[in-house]
């Protein structure tokens, strides 16, 4: 959803190019990430069974790029791409959107710089995750062993729960050519369909291919095809820094060194300020990431839970006020016509005591006054 937030960004701010270019190169780099995920649950399912939260539940999987390393390089050349690394394909076509949004709109700049660490935090999240460190599919069976198995951070097992069967013990295999041509198919253009964006001089005008093809967006700021690849990486290297703080981040908190670093801090029994200060800014970051940003939860409460307050609201007074004077009128209406209808009845004798009871009425209402 990141990634269409970028394309979005590159239409609203006018860049249509930019735009375009990033459908084309997103294109490649989804479809190849995809078609990994495919084939890691293809390979999963025979282990942990086919459930889609056993098959494709990170907690289960690791290490997988000892045992499925075609799908573990091109899944992370993918995942390389989407961070926007040179000189994969998405890295220039991202950073023309966040050098025109950065320049024209630098409130929309800063959120793109922010969203481009935490796209490269969650990608390389799933990487770790899935294929470095130590294989966890064999767990999956033993919620005690389970338990022990955290997701924010590294894989601590106890020695007891670490000695098992290996004869019993199943482990991933790479998936056939059906599934790998094409990913090593995607690979390349991945790779290399950045490539189409690159300006180049002719004529002494600064021109590239993809403005050749799409000659409706060449108007798209007179900027766009004025800068010089040069002038564009140097423009590039602040989203490349921020997209490196993020995998440092994925790589701290989930790293296959991790557990070492942490057996070591243990071992030194370092408890600083900084120490706490960290575990602390983790935690918020921890719980900021697993409640979704609290977008969730503010949704709900200011949207869901606020309609609902509205709608009882309308409900009561459609129901109670404005169809309560309706049929209030209807009811008057057909009581006052039933009593008028045994009154005119055509007697006399219904008339005169109709009158006397008036009159009787009327006088004692004189006399209580």
């Amino acid at each position: 959803m990141s990634q269409l937030g970028y394309m979005m960004l590159a239409l609203g701010i006018g860049s249509y190019k930019a735009g375009l270019f990033h459908l084309i190169t997103h294109a490649y780099s989804k479809a190849l990430l995809f078609l990994g995920s495919g084939s890691v649950i293809h390979s999963m399912e025979p282990i942990v069974g086919y459930h889609p939260n056993k098959s494709q539940n990170m907690i289960f999987m690791g290490g997988l790029r000892q045992y499925m390393p075609i799908t573990a390089i091109t899944f992370l050349f993918g995942t390389l791409s989407l961070c926007g690394i040179p000189p994969f394909a998405c890295f220039w076509s991202k950073d023309e959107i966040l050098v025109n949004s950065w320049v024209h709109f630098p409130i929309l700049g800063s959120i793109a710089f922010f969203t481009a660490g935490l796209t490269a935090f969650y990608m390389f999240r799933i990487y770790f995750l899935t294929f470095e460190g130590e294989f966890r599919g064999h767990f999956f069976d033993d919620s005690k062993k389970l338990s022990s198995i955290s997701i924010w951070g590294s894989l601590e097992l106890k020695k007891e729960q670490s000695k098992l069967d290996k004869k019993l013990i199943l482990y991933p295999k790479e998936a056939n050519n059906v599934m790998l041509f094409p990913l090593i198919f995607l690979t390349i253009p991945t790779i290399f369909i950045g490539f189409i964006g690159v300006l180049f001089d002719e004529n002494t005008i600064n021109v590239d291919f993809l403005s050749y093809w799409l000659t409706l967006s060449i108007n798209s700021f007179n900027y766009s095809n004025s800068e010089k690849v040069l002038e564009f990486l140097f423009n590039a290297i602040p989203s490349i820094i921020i997209a490196f703080f993020g995998i440092l981040i994925a790589f701290y908190l989930y790293g296959p060194n991790f557990s070492f670093l942490k057996k070591e801090k243990k071992k030194l029994q370092l408890k600083s300020e900084i120490d706490i200060v960290l575990k602390s800014f983790s935690n918020f970051i921890y719980n900021w990431s697993y409640y979704r940003a609290y977008i969730d939860g503010f949704y709900s409460s200011f949207f869901i839970k606020g309609l609902r307050f509205l709608i009882k609201i309308v409900s009561f007074i459609d129901r109670w006020i404005i169809d309560g004077i309706i049929n209030g009128i209807g009811i008057f209406s057909f009581f006052g016509g039933e009593s008028l209808k045994y009154i005119e009845g055509g007697r006399i004798s219904s008339y005169l005591f109709f009158l006397i009871f008036c009159m009787f009425l009327f006088f004692l209402y004189s006399y209580i006054i």
